[in-house]
């Protein structure tokens, strides 16, 4: 029984919330202390308990209550981290951030997006689809390996004007012998805020969409502004 109570608070002390661990260890502790005052009462004056055993139960709740102490100490380190992270990241409010993402938002009838050939190519499409999935643009690509920037006005092959808001980039591409081509893609958008989610930032950009930090390739003055690269 005491065993048993002992590992149920080793276990709370894993628990990110070092207090919840607190009063789960106190409560523990009681029903220890409970237990043990009641075997005293009852024990045989003949053959008594034998000391060691619940000094030794005494001696891990110490060590469990030291460790519970050093995760809430480690809990504030990291919080304080947390906090100085978020303040850098909020510098990046306003700046053009290019991540790692097929979806390219058009903005104000412009959008940006690159894309990586992983080996050269025989024949490169790009497609252009909206929410939908229609269809709204295609062109032919680069083929050769590397890093290849495209820009795309909204426009369609008819001349119409289509609005602003998310669309999904599909580059193809296929070797001498058919066989497709890896392709990595990344798109630009103006960061508009900062969240964070258990402890890790994510840059809110104008289409709406979250990424993560470590999607984010570079941050970058607006066009016009200073070129000033934060990588």
């Amino acid at each position: 029984m005491v065993d048993s109570i002992v590992a149920a608070t080793a276990s709370s002390a894993n628990a990110t919330d070092s207090d919840i661990a607190k009063a789960k260890l106190a409560e523990d502790l009681d029903s220890f202390l409970t237990l043990l005052v009641t075997q005293l009462k009852n024990q045989d004056p003949l053959d008594p308990m034998d000391a060691n055993e619940f000094t030794s139960q005494l001696v891990e709740f110490a060590q469990v209550e030291q460790q519970i102490q050093q995760n809430a100490n480690l809990e504030e380190i990291l919080q304080a981290q947390q906090l100085s992270n978020l303040g850098s990241v909020v510098s990046y409010i306003g700046k053009y951030a290019e991540v790692i993402s097929d979806q390219m938002p058009l903005e104000n009838g412009a959008s940006k997006m690159s894309y990586t050939l992983f080996d050269n190519a025989s024949q490169t499409q790009v497609t252009v689809r909206n929410e939908s999935g229609t269809v709204v643009h295609y062109e032919q690509g680069e083929t050769s390996a590397g890093t290849h920037y495209m820009e795309w006005d909204g426009i369609d092959g008819q001349g119409v004007q289509h609005p602003d808001g998310i669309y999904q980039i599909t580059v193809s591409a296929t070797g001498p012998d058919e066989v497709p081509i890896e392709v990595g893609y990344t798109t630009f958008g103006q960061v508009q805020g900062v969240r964070t989610d258990n402890g890790d930032a994510y840059l809110e950009l104008s289409n709406g969409h979250f990424v993560s930090l470590d999607g984010v390739l570079s941050v970058a003055e607006p066009p016009g502004g200073d070129e000033d690269l934060v990588n």
